[in-house]
Order: C-alpha cells, then sequence, then structure tokens
C-alpha cells in the first residue's frame, strides 16, 4: 500500500462500528479477527491496528515442505555419527 486511507464510519446503539471494506482489505481482517485502537492522551485521535492473536503455521513453508524440513535434519543427525 502506497497511500493513506481514510475511511469513516458511524457509532451506533450499543458501541457498535462496522469496520469499513477499505480498513477490511487493507488491514487483511477477517471474522474473529481482533483490533485494537490506540487512543492519543487528548482522546482526539485514534489508530486502528489488527493484533496478530497467534504466530502457530505463521512460518510455514519459508524453510520449505515438512518433507524437506524432516529430510535436512536426517542429513544433519546423520553427520553426528
Amino acid at each position: 500500500m502506497n497511500r493513506t486511507i481514510e475511511a469513516h464510519a458511524k457509532m451506533r446503539q450499543r458501541n457498535q462500528l462496522t469496520v469499513p471494506q477499505e480498513a477490511v482489505e487493507a488491514l487483511r481482517l477477517k471474522e474473529g479477527d481482533r483490533i485494537v485502537f490506540d487512543i492519543d492522551p487528548q482522546g482526539r485521535q485514534a489508530t486502528m491496528r489488527a493484533v496478530q492473536e497467534s504466530y502457530s503455521g505463521l512460518l510455514n513453508g519459508v524453510y520449505g515442505t515438512p518433507e524437506q524440513v524432516a529430510s535436512y535434519i536426517r542429513g544433519e543427525r546423520a553427520g553426528w555419527e
């Protein structure tokens, strides 16, 4: 993303907001994701950001397929003998 996105939402009953589609797409949000509002000390400006709940699976594929990783480990262990 090379530009700042300004999206508008309206406060509804029971403090509910609908996150604008532009923000959903920019933050890659999906149902169940959590977001945090960082609010300035004067309470006049807030920044919304997505929160990474779990790091499980985040590096899947970085070091190859599970089979490639297992093969590499077997090769390393064989070198210990």
